[in-house]
């Protein structure tokens, strides 16, 4: 049995190294020269993030890291003298709370802290210091030099923890050990180039369970963390905001600016979903959609709405949204110049809108 994961994997693989080569020459022939994701050669002082260290593999060599992967278990003082104090703190549904820093775009970073220390990372923005990886790198490339596993199996606190990866989960966002530091890979499947990172400790990928758990007694058990549902709910649309803007951003698209009315009707569409049971369809179209935001605002010219559901937190919304095709078209049409999101426990809806000036 071993042995056939293995083969099994090895197929894997050498398909979805194919699949995004051909992908990346078609789709995106010229997109090295438009989206300026070219970090691959800069030095440590291109970034603030420069703490440099090595971290074991599980089972090869030890690999260089530099910069946000090694302030994984570090003290929240360590971390504000590395990136400084943040813009605003996030609440999460995990028990860490989210330091944000976005005041560049280009070096967008969100931080989880719990107890004092660095547990998880999400960075998105283009220039963050993430190496071995960074953001934009082919993804052949990180097939090439990484095992890329379909099971881990953990020990955690005398307890054993066997997530299995699906066909999508290692073609969109795979998972790499690198000593104690989780690293999951989020890929942008349209150009085949990585999109973020989230880092995480042992605990805090225990606690997320971004994948599915082979351990039938352990799959009902949920981690029940106290937190203000509302608070929490906020959190989550501005940081939804802010990271769609800073996608589109890197492809050279304006930001959007935040409509109030139509994220009060974006937040009744969560709520509305939440109460019957979810659905992957938006209860309101976009005619109505258009017609209730005319009525207090007539140079709105068209609108568009979004829904999604059950994703782990706002990072992992945003990279779903722009690995579905209806989706990613409308998150990066150029003529939408305005947006609402609302967010009610795990739904979520976003309407973009064209706003006249």
């Amino acid at each position: 049995m071993k042995g056939g994961l293995s083969l099994k994997t090895i197929i894997r693989v050498i398909a979805v190294i194919i699949i995004f080569t051909v992908v990346g020459f078609f789709i995106n022939i010229s997109e090295d020269h438009e989206d300026g994701l070219t970090n691959q050669n800069r030095s440590s002082t291109d970034t603030a993030q420069s703490t440099q260290g090595t971290l074991p593999e599980e089972g090869a060599a030890t690999i260089q890291t530099e910069g946000l992967i090694n302030l994984i278990g570090k003290s929240s003082k360590e971390l504000e003298a590395d990136l400084g104090k943040p813009v605003r703190v996030d609440l999460s549904a995990y028990g860490y709370k989210w330091w944000i820093y976005h005041i560049n775009t280009d070096k967008y970073v969100q931080v989880g802290v719990e107890a004092d220390k660095v547990v998880t990372i999400f960075a998105i923005g283009k220039d963050v210091n993430i190496r071995p990886f960074y953001i934009g790198q082919p993804v052949s490339e990180i097939y090439a030099g990484y095992t890329i596993e379909t099971i881990f199996n953990l020990n955690y606190k005398d307890t054993t923890y066997q997530f299995e990866l699906s066909e999508e989960d290692i073609n969109s966002r795979p998972l790499i050990r690198l000593g104690n530091v989780f690293v999951q890979l989020y890929i942008d499947k349209f150009s085949g180039k990585l999109s973020s990172v989230r880092l995480m400790d042992i605990p805090t990928l225990i606690k997320l369970r971004p994948f599915e758990l082979a351990n039938k007694e352990l799959k009902a058990a949920k981690n029940n963390v106290e937190v203000d549902p509302e608070e929490l709910a906020k959190d989550n649309e501005r940081q939804v905001f802010d990271l769609i803007n800073t996608v589109r951003m890197r492809f050279d698209l304006k930001p959007l600016l935040w409509d109030d009315n139509a994220a009060m009707i974006a937040y009744e569409q969560s709520v509305n979903m939440s109460e019957n049971n979810g659905g992957s369809q938006p209860s309101i179209q976009p005619e109505e959609l258009l017609e209730r935001l005319k009525a207090v605002e007539s140079n709105i010219q068209t609108a568009e709405v979004i829904v999604a559901s059950d994703y782990l937190d706002a990072p992992a919304v945003v990279e779903g949204l722009l690995n579905s095709i209806a989706h990613r078209e409308k998150i990066l049409n150029k003529d939408y110049s305005h947006t609402g999101i609302g967010v009610y426990k795990t739904y979520y809806t976003q309407n973009l809108l064209q706003v006249l000036k």
